[in-house]
């Protein structure tokens, strides 16, 4: 059986109000804003809760959004028009869950969901606008600096297409 279930937040029937990561700004994005950026289709967020919780807990959470950066930006030749991506736009886990690896098992999903996304779409990069305090999380599976900001990453679609979840 799986540690965790990964589900979009519009299937999740459990409380949201009793998930705190710690951070007021991505707890106050689920309690108040994730349902209706889901309605409006301004970013998709999936949540991820234990198989066997009843009722339901969520554990941890990231947000998906198409974006675009510009051409000056990325570190490579590329045509010099808006280069698409994915905006993995938050990622928390809940502060019961550190160093269980569930931040590390959500980016991985994230991930799979951009390779089918890009099958459909094109896509450059999944980018990431980091805090400080994750750049460094984010380095260790890859992700690469952008020109305009030292916490602006990217990880090429190429590169996570290749890689075994």
């Amino acid at each position: 059986m799986p540690k965790w279930i990964v589900e979009p937040l519009a299937q999740f029937t459990g409380d949201r109000k009793s998930f705190s990561c710690g951070d007021d700004a991505l707890d106050n994005f689920l309690h108040q804003f994730a349902g209706q950026y889901d309605k409006r289709q301004y970013g998709r967020t999936h949540i991820a809760r234990s198989p066997d919780a009843n009722p339901p807990v969520l554990l941890g959470y990231y947000t998906l959004a198409n974006s675009s950066v510009t051409f000056e930006a990325v570190p490579i030749k590329t045509p010099r028009h808006p280069i698409p991506t994915l905006l993995l736009a938050r990622l928390a886990i809940d502060k019961s869950c550190r160093n269980q690896r569930l931040g590390e098992y959500l980016l991985f999903d994230a991930l799979k969901r951009s390779v089918e996304i890009s099958r459909q779409s094109g896509v450059f990069a999944v980018e990431v606008d980091a805090y400080e305090s994750a750049r460094l999380f984010y380095e260790k599976y890859g992700f690469k600096q952008f020109l305009d900001s030292a916490n602006h990453l990217f990880l090429p679609m190429k590169e996570i297409a290749a890689m075994r979840f």
